[in-house]
Protein backbone atom coordinates (compact mmCIF):
# COMPACT_ATOMS: atom_id res chain seq x y z
CA UNK A 1 0.00 0.00 0.00
CA UNK A 2 1.28 3.30 -1.02
CA UNK A 3 1.78 5.93 1.86
CA UNK A 4 -0.44 9.39 1.66
CA UNK A 5 2.61 11.11 0.66
CA UNK A 6 2.99 9.05 -2.01
CA UNK A 7 -0.34 9.61 -2.77
CA UNK A 8 0.15 13.76 -2.68
CA UNK A 9 3.24 13.46 -5.01
CA UNK A 10 1.52 11.20 -8.01
CA UNK A 11 -1.55 13.57 -7.38
CA UNK A 12 0.58 16.89 -8.09
CA UNK A 13 1.99 15.41 -10.53
CA UNK A 14 -0.71 14.46 -12.66
CA UNK A 15 -2.45 17.82 -12.45
CA UNK A 16 0.55 19.79 -13.56
CA UNK A 17 0.41 17.56 -16.78
CA UNK A 18 -3.11 18.12 -16.91
CA UNK A 19 -3.21 21.60 -16.89
CA UNK A 20 0.08 21.71 -18.86
CA UNK A 21 -1.58 19.76 -21.68
CA UNK A 22 -5.05 21.67 -21.81
CA UNK A 23 -2.84 24.84 -21.86
CA UNK A 24 -1.10 23.27 -25.57
CA UNK A 25 -3.91 21.98 -26.87
CA UNK A 26 -7.13 23.76 -26.46
CA UNK A 27 -10.33 22.06 -27.95
CA UNK A 28 -10.58 21.71 -31.66
CA UNK A 29 -13.73 21.40 -33.60
CA UNK A 30 -13.50 18.02 -35.47
CA UNK A 31 -12.58 18.24 -39.07
CA UNK A 32 -14.98 15.93 -40.59
CA UNK A 33 -18.28 18.07 -40.51
CA UNK A 34 -16.47 20.70 -42.06
CA UNK A 35 -15.33 18.48 -45.10
CA UNK A 36 -18.98 17.76 -45.40
CA UNK A 37 -19.96 21.15 -45.51
CA UNK A 38 -18.76 21.87 -48.81
CA UNK A 39 -21.53 19.06 -50.32
CA UNK A 40 -23.98 19.53 -48.23
CA UNK A 41 -25.82 22.96 -47.15
CA UNK A 42 -25.02 23.36 -43.17
CA UNK A 43 -28.33 25.00 -42.80
CA UNK A 44 -29.99 21.13 -43.23
CA UNK A 45 -27.53 19.45 -40.88
CA UNK A 46 -27.46 20.13 -36.89
CA UNK A 47 -24.04 18.21 -36.33
CA UNK A 48 -24.69 17.56 -32.39
CA UNK A 49 -27.94 15.66 -33.61
CA UNK A 50 -25.95 13.28 -35.78
CA UNK A 51 -22.65 12.73 -33.79
CA UNK A 52 -25.71 12.04 -30.68
CA UNK A 53 -27.64 9.77 -33.18
CA UNK A 54 -24.32 7.32 -33.27
CA UNK A 55 -25.39 5.79 -29.73
CA UNK A 56 -29.00 6.19 -30.39
CA UNK A 57 -29.35 4.53 -33.63
CA UNK A 58 -26.82 1.53 -33.74
CA UNK A 59 -26.62 -1.26 -31.00
CA UNK A 60 -23.30 -2.85 -32.21
CA UNK A 61 -20.33 -1.79 -31.98
CA UNK A 62 -19.14 -2.62 -35.30
CA UNK A 63 -21.87 -0.23 -36.65
CA UNK A 64 -20.65 2.66 -34.49
CA UNK A 65 -17.34 2.23 -35.34
CA UNK A 66 -18.74 2.51 -39.19
CA UNK A 67 -20.63 5.49 -38.64
CA UNK A 68 -18.09 7.69 -36.99
CA UNK A 69 -15.67 7.03 -39.79
CA UNK A 70 -18.09 8.25 -41.86
CA UNK A 71 -18.80 11.46 -40.40
CA UNK A 72 -15.75 11.82 -39.85
CA UNK A 73 -14.25 10.97 -43.36
CA UNK A 74 -11.55 8.70 -42.34
CA UNK A 75 -13.41 5.73 -44.64
CA UNK A 76 -10.79 3.90 -47.23
CA UNK A 77 -11.83 4.02 -50.02
CA UNK A 78 -10.25 2.63 -53.04
CA UNK A 79 -9.56 6.19 -54.34
CA UNK A 80 -7.09 6.65 -51.31
CA UNK A 81 -5.89 3.49 -52.01
CA UNK A 82 -4.62 4.00 -55.54
CA UNK A 83 -3.37 7.94 -54.21
CA UNK A 84 -1.66 5.81 -51.68
CA UNK A 85 -0.29 3.78 -54.30
CA UNK A 86 -1.85 0.30 -53.23
CA UNK A 87 -4.01 0.04 -55.65
CA UNK A 88 -3.48 0.01 -59.43
CA UNK A 89 -6.57 2.22 -60.29
CA UNK A 90 -9.41 4.23 -58.32
CA UNK A 91 -12.42 2.60 -60.19
CA UNK A 92 -15.20 1.02 -58.50
CA UNK A 93 -15.43 -2.37 -57.82
CA UNK A 94 -19.24 -1.87 -57.82
CA UNK A 95 -19.87 0.55 -60.91
CA UNK A 96 -16.36 0.98 -62.41
CA UNK A 97 -16.45 4.90 -62.30
CA UNK A 98 -14.00 6.99 -60.66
Amino acid sequence: MLSSGCYKSIESKVRRLLSATSAQNPYKSPSGPKGWDRYISSEKITWREIFRSIRETCQENKLREFHFKFIHRIIVTRKELFRFKIKENSDCIYCGLY
